[in-house]
C-alpha cells in the first residue's frame, strides 16, 4: 500500500472544493453536497458575519423568527407543546 502523501492529500482536497463549488454554482448541488461543503468550511475554520449587505444577510432576514414572544397562543399547531 502507499503511503499517502501531504501533496496528494492537498490535491484530493483541491479537486473536491472545485467540484462542490461548481455544483453550488450551477445551482444542481444536491441537499447532501450542500451539507458536505458546510461541513469542510466549519472543518476549516471559515466562518462568515452577517453584517452590512449580501447574500448571508438577506439569508437571515428571510428565516423566520422563534422567539417566544412571537408566537400566537391560539395556534393549534403549538397547543399542548409548551
Amino acid at each position: 500500500m502507499s503511503k499517502v502523501t501531504l501533496e496528494r492529500m492537498e490535491s484530493l482536497f483541491d479537486i473536491t472544493v472545485a467540484a462542490l463549488h461548481q455544483k453550488i454554482a450551477s445551482g444542481e448541488a444536491s441537499a447532501a453536497e450542500l451539507q458536505v461543503a458546510v461541513k469542510m468550511l466549519k472543518d476549516n475554520g471559515i466562518q462568515a458575519e452577517a453584517d452590512g449587505e449580501g447574500g448571508l444577510r438577506e439569508l437571515m432576514d428571510g428565516l423566520p423568527s422563534f422567539d417566544n414572544d412571537d408566537t400566537d397562543n391560539d395556534d393549534p399547531l403549538l397547543q399542548g407543546t409548551r
